[in-house]
């Protein structure tokens, strides 16, 4: 019997080697239950004269594969590097408020589309894992864009009725399209530090 184990063992330790090695010969991701984060990206809309407000979506642009944000598992590896997408909130009114004319969003939709109240930034890109926390994660937004300053959470839009809306929102500032950012999410467990 003693002799048996070890070549079982010999056995299941080259059939696993052998395993990975063939998968990465042929391209297979073996990071697939690697642990997650949210991302979001930039979502094009067509409302005008928004000067410098960006709306920013879990179904923005590029999307991942094809696909949205996965806001309940995460979508994007916490290994990976993306910036962190960082708010502001000043209780500044929106454009259209503050030019005196009627929301371009039109009503109903604005859950998926409210406005933040404040002014967003994109810190450089870093690992979601570099997180332990929310907490640290909202103290990289202060410590690269001064105090006030924290991770941005799928929910800080406002509808005009006064509720908080999700999946996206609008706020100031100008944030490049062409990569994702991570979003943190208090209500699921889709943030890298879950």
């Amino acid at each position: 019997m003693f002799r048996i184990m070890p070549v079982a063992f010999v056995v299941a330790a080259c059939a696993l080697h052998m395993a990975s090695a063939q998968a990465e010969k042929i391209g297979i991701h073996l990071e697939s239950a690697a642990k997650k984060g949210m991302t979001w990206g930039v979502q094009p809309h067509h409302a005008a004269d928004r000067g410098d407000v960006t709306l920013v979506s879990c179904h923005g642009q590029p999307k991942i594969e094809g696909q949205s944000c996965n806001a309940y598992a995460g979508d994007t590896a916490c290994s990976f590097e993306r910036p962190v997408l960082c708010l502001k909130v000043d209780g500044r009114p929106s454009p259209d408020a503050a030019a005196g004319s009627a929301s371009k969003v039109p009503a109903g939709n604005d859950f998926y589309s409210g406005w933040a109240g404040g002014r967003i930034a994109l810190t450089r890109a870093v690992r979601g894992d570099q997180f332990a926390s929310q907490d640290e994660a909202n103290a990289w937004c202060a410590s690269n864009f001064g105090e006030g300053w924290r991770m941005a959470e799928h929910h800080d839009g406002w509808t005009r009725d006064g509720s908080k809306g999700g999946w996206g929102f609008m706020a100031q500032g100008r944030i490049p399209s062409g990569s994702r950012f991570w979003v943190a999410i208090n209500d699921q467990a889709a943030n890298c530090w879950d």
